[in-house]
Protein backbone atom coordinates (compact mmCIF):
# COMPACT_ATOMS: atom_id res chain seq x y z
CA UNK A 1 0.00 0.00 0.00
CA UNK A 2 1.61 3.33 -1.30
CA UNK A 3 0.28 6.31 0.41
CA UNK A 4 0.59 9.78 -0.93
CA UNK A 5 -0.04 12.96 -0.10
CA UNK A 6 -2.84 15.69 -0.52
CA UNK A 7 -0.24 17.72 -2.28
CA UNK A 8 0.79 15.35 -4.00
CA UNK A 9 -2.70 14.37 -4.99
CA UNK A 10 -3.36 17.64 -5.97
CA UNK A 11 -0.42 18.05 -8.32
CA UNK A 12 -1.28 15.06 -10.29
CA UNK A 13 -4.81 14.14 -9.45
CA UNK A 14 -5.85 13.03 -13.21
CA UNK A 15 -2.66 11.05 -13.95
CA UNK A 16 -3.73 9.18 -10.25
CA UNK A 17 -7.37 9.23 -11.22
CA UNK A 18 -7.01 7.59 -14.69
CA UNK A 19 -4.35 5.14 -13.30
CA UNK A 20 -6.56 3.38 -10.55
CA UNK A 21 -9.53 3.15 -13.91
CA UNK A 22 -7.12 1.89 -15.91
CA UNK A 23 -4.78 -0.38 -13.31
CA UNK A 24 -7.99 -1.54 -11.37
CA UNK A 25 -5.61 -0.57 -8.16
CA UNK A 26 -6.90 1.57 -5.22
CA UNK A 27 -4.61 4.42 -4.23
CA UNK A 28 -4.71 6.14 -0.96
CA UNK A 29 -4.22 9.12 0.37
CA UNK A 30 -3.13 10.14 3.82
CA UNK A 31 -4.79 13.53 5.43
CA UNK A 32 -4.59 14.06 8.98
CA UNK A 33 -3.64 10.48 10.32
CA UNK A 34 -6.57 8.98 8.26
CA UNK A 35 -6.33 7.38 4.88
CA UNK A 36 -8.43 7.62 2.73
CA UNK A 37 -8.61 5.16 -0.53
CA UNK A 38 -9.63 6.07 -4.19
CA UNK A 39 -10.99 2.94 -5.78
CA UNK A 40 -12.76 2.50 -9.57
CA UNK A 41 -15.84 1.05 -9.25
CA UNK A 42 -18.23 -0.46 -12.04
CA UNK A 43 -21.88 1.39 -12.24
CA UNK A 44 -24.65 -1.86 -13.78
CA UNK A 45 -26.43 -0.88 -16.59
CA UNK A 46 -29.99 0.09 -16.92
CA UNK A 47 -30.77 -3.74 -17.57
CA UNK A 48 -29.01 -5.08 -14.74
CA UNK A 49 -30.98 -2.86 -12.50
CA UNK A 50 -34.00 -4.07 -13.46
CA UNK A 51 -35.76 -5.78 -10.75
CA UNK A 52 -38.08 -8.85 -12.39
CA UNK A 53 -41.75 -8.65 -11.67
CA UNK A 54 -44.79 -11.50 -11.49
CA UNK A 55 -46.91 -9.86 -14.31
CA UNK A 56 -49.27 -12.48 -15.24
CA UNK A 57 -52.42 -12.73 -13.40
CA UNK A 58 -53.85 -16.27 -13.54
CA UNK A 59 -52.98 -18.70 -15.42
CA UNK A 60 -50.50 -18.06 -18.28
CA UNK A 61 -51.48 -21.02 -20.50
CA UNK A 62 -54.81 -19.46 -21.29
CA UNK A 63 -53.46 -16.24 -22.99
CA UNK A 64 -52.39 -18.27 -25.49
CA UNK A 65 -55.88 -19.09 -26.56
CA UNK A 66 -57.58 -15.50 -26.05
CA UNK A 67 -59.85 -15.09 -28.50
CA UNK A 68 -61.04 -11.53 -29.16
CA UNK A 69 -64.93 -10.80 -29.46
CA UNK A 70 -65.99 -7.48 -32.25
Amino acid sequence: MQLIKPTALRENIYKILDGVIKTGNPQYIERKGHVIKIEASKQPSKLERLTPHNAIVGNPDDLISIKLEQ
